[in-house]
Order: structure tokens, then sequence, then C-alpha cells
């Protein structure tokens, strides 16, 4: 899963979140797993994150974190899921883009 983000009204977007399984194949892991991905909104380059273990994970990443300091006045997301079968899937819910005022 891919998570690209843009500060310039949709005009440019950059990768800066992938989710991968694992380099060992067949890795899944439900709502309930703990890993979080987490980075700050730049560098505008693409952070990976991928276990190492195969097969159901309780540390798979259930979370996707990216801060932005409050100079930052519009965000816009794209979210792309890839499978590299016909038989995964990626199942996304409850995206949430909270904005706290300091």
């Amino acid at each position: 899963m891919l998570v690209e983000i843009s500060t310039d009204g949709g005009a440019n977007y950059y990768p800066r979140v992938r989710v991968r399984g694992s380099a060992a194949d067949n890795s899944f892991w439900g709502y309930d797993a703990t890993g979080v991905a987490s980075v700050s909104y730049l560098p505008e380059s693409e952070e990976v994150f991928e276990r190492a273990n195969s097969g159901l994970l309780a540390d798979g990443y259930s979370t996707v974190e990216i801060t932005f300091p409050g100079s930052v006045t519009q965000v816009r997301t794209r979210i792309t899921a890839r499978s590299s079968s016909d038989s995964d899937t990626w199942l996304i819910d409850n995206v949430q883009l909270i904005g706290e005022y300091l």
C-alpha cells in the first residue's frame, strides 16, 4: 500500500509511506495488529515499512501516521493498494485526517 501526499492542492503528489508484506512472502495481519508506520511529511521521498517474517504478524502495520507542522494549510492524500497475486486482498478501514490547533 502506498500513501502519497500533496500540499499544493493536488497539483503534485509525492510518495511518502509504502507498507509491504514480508519479503519472505505470505504475510498477513489483522486490524488488531500493533505496528505503526510513522514519518514526518518531509522529506519528499518514499519510506518503506516491511516486516521480515511471514505468516500471521501480530506486529503488522495497522496504523500509518504522517505528521505535518502547523504551517501546512492543506493536505490531500492518495492511497493505492497493489497486490502481488490475484488471491491477495488489501482491506483499508478508518482513514482519518486529524488536525490539531496548537
